[in-house]
């Protein structure tokens, strides 16, 4: 069977003057995405003022950051095994800044780098959209992923979310990358930009799932003998996990000591399993995820007799088990998850919320329904955004999933849809350029 490529071929930017020039667009462009995404920094401080600290921040990112600063080391309320629950990056970022301003970092300065870096998110999204679906559907996707309200409402919050997003991008494009010229180096430059995500997000790591899929079509797309691929695919896979584990390494090696255990947090995949789908836990459609109704008895029992790997196993096996004896309940889970993820907006929404943040929502999301039904008629190559994209929505179908979750991947929805307003602006005009075919 003939596989089709992941993706048309790149014409190489061969000479400085297209090199310059290619430079300067994406300056350009990441310019008007600061402005953009600075004014709804403002509007966030005029509107909301103090409430864009969030409480997970008021928590637990500034007490770690404010202790890092003031040289206590990777701590909040005076443990360090608890902290190890939080991904670093983000709380190290914060104590940079509070090394700088003090310990009250001013919200236009934070929200400054906010937008910065989610400035950085839009660029490669344009990018990865022009790889795949060609200019004029990487414009729209850059513009729709620029005036998404939702956007102008997180960028102003003090959250991990505007560090986390864009290297989420920043690791599907490497994936991109991977797929164009797969090679030792390529793969290991994807797993440690993973690694980064990783480190600002925990089921970013997910990406490592995407990209095995991804060395999967690579070796479909090239053929040859059964031993040539297997040794074709352990050495990408090695590469992509090495690359991985040398960024996670040191946070590894900091968790060892304090644990006793080389793990990557004290609640990980198997308490986030228990916390998310014990039949015991009332099941939140306000897009919100709070754990309530928990066996909070069991969790502490498991805190004190177990270590952090028996007891992940433990509360794992615990829910499996509940689940496997009400199978009905996993149906009613996923469907719940679903629409506590996708709804519009939040519960009890005012008119003007309704107005601002979900009917322009549900725009986007038709234009990338469309996008995709494009692309699958088409059978557009597209396996490093699909794979990333698929691997995403399905942790949130198993994991938490709430309306926050989805600034992962709305961005590479918003690539689908630049491609299905090129595609109707093509259609009006009634000429099919191959700019908007994926060509460039």
């Amino acid at each position: 069977m003939t596989v089709p490529p992941l993706a048309p071929p790149i014409a190489p930017v061969a000479t400085p003057t297209a090199k310059a020039s290619e430079a300067r667009l994406l300056f350009g462009l990441w310019l008007i995405a600061l402005a953009a995404r600075f004014a709804g920094v403002v509007l966030g401080i005029l509107i909301l003022g103090d409430m864009l600290v969030a409480e997970d921040s008021h928590g637990v990112y500034l007490p770690i950051a404010q202790n890092l600063a003031a040289g206590k080391g990777y701590q909040f309320y005076g443990t360090h095994y608890d902290a190890t629950r939080i991904p670093p990056l983000y709380p190290i970022w914060l104590a940079l800044l509070m090394a700088t301003v003090g310990p009250q970092v001013p919200l236009w300065l934070s929200g400054l780098f906010n937008a910065a870096f989610r400035a950085g998110g839009c660029v490669l999204l344009y990018l990865l959209a022009r790889r795949y679906f060609g200019e004029r559907a990487a414009r729209w996707a850059f513009a729709l992923y620029l005036l998404d309200p939702w956007e102008a409402l997180w960028v102003g919050y003090l959250l991990k979310e505007s560090l986390a997003v864009p290297l989420f991008l920043l690791g599907v494009w490497q994936l991109g990358r991977l797929a164009d010229a797969p090679s030792g180096r390529t793969a290991a430059l994807a797993g440690a930009t993973i690694g980064l995500a990783t480190l600002a997000r925990y089921p970013s790591g997910a990406l490592w799932i995407a990209g095995l899929l991804v060395v999967i079509w690579i070796l479909r797309r090239e053929g040859g003998g059964a031993r040539h691929l297997l040794r074709r695919g352990v050495r990408l896979v090695a590469a992509l996990t090495t690359g991985m584990l040398l960024v996670l390494s040191p946070w590894l090696v900091r968790n060892w000591r304090v644990t006793g255990q080389p793990v990557l947090s004290t609640h990980f995949v198997g308490r986030y399993f228990y916390t998310s789908n014990s039949p015991s836990r009332v099941l939140d459609t306000r897009g919100y995820a709070e754990a309530q109704g928990l066996d909070f008895a069991l969790l502490r029992r498991t805190n004190a007799e177990q270590k952090p790997i028996q007891g992940e196993g433990r509360l794992f096996l615990h829910a499996l088990r509940e689940l496997l004896g009400r199978p009905d309940h996993i149906i009613v889970r996923i469907a719940t998850k679903v629409a506590n993820m996708w709804r519009p907006t939040f519960g009890v929404s005012s008119l003007r919320n309704l107005l601002i943040l979900a009917l322009p929502y549900c725009v986007l999301m038709l234009l990338a329904l469309g996008g995709i039904v494009v692309a699958v008629r088409q059978r557009l190559p597209c396996l490093a955004i699909v794979a990333p994209l698929a691997v995403m929505i399905a942790i949130h179908l198993v994991f938490w999933a709430e309306v926050r979750n989805r600034q992962y991947p709305m961005p590479l929805l918003h690539a689908f849809g630049g491609l299905a307003v090129a595609r109707l602006l093509a259609l009006g005009t009634r000429r099919m350029g191959p700019e908007g075919c994926g060509t460039h």
